[in-house]
């Protein structure tokens, strides 16, 4: 598992912090900036640069759970509501 946070954050922001230059990467597939800001919002902190750091670390573990599971063959599976009807909103990493 390779990930990789490099760059700097802009503390002067207010709200959640942007990043100056920082890119995250995990085997060469960027995550982007838009993805960690939606997802630091479930990782309260003191400090909005821990909220990202939290954020940050969650996406590069799913990223990396899912190039395993694409390496192993590993495809997801529609998923149905309790009706019995296909979820329309499952993502193809969702199923995995």
């Amino acid at each position: 598992m390779s990930g990789e946070v490099s760059g700097g954050m802009n503390a002067s922001a207010p709200g959640p912090p942007q990043p100056a230059t920082a890119v995250v990467k995990v085997n060469g597939v960027e995550i982007p900036p838009q993805a960690i800001a939606a997802e630091a919002q479930h990782h309260p902190a003191a400090k909005p640069e821990a909220a990202w750091q939290a954020a940050a670390e969650a996406l590069v573990i799913r990223q990396s759970l899912l190039n395993a599971a694409q390496a192993r063959g590993l495809s997801p599976e529609p998923i149905r509501t309790e009706g019995g009807a296909w979820n329309r909103k499952t993502t193809p990493s969702s199923g995995l």
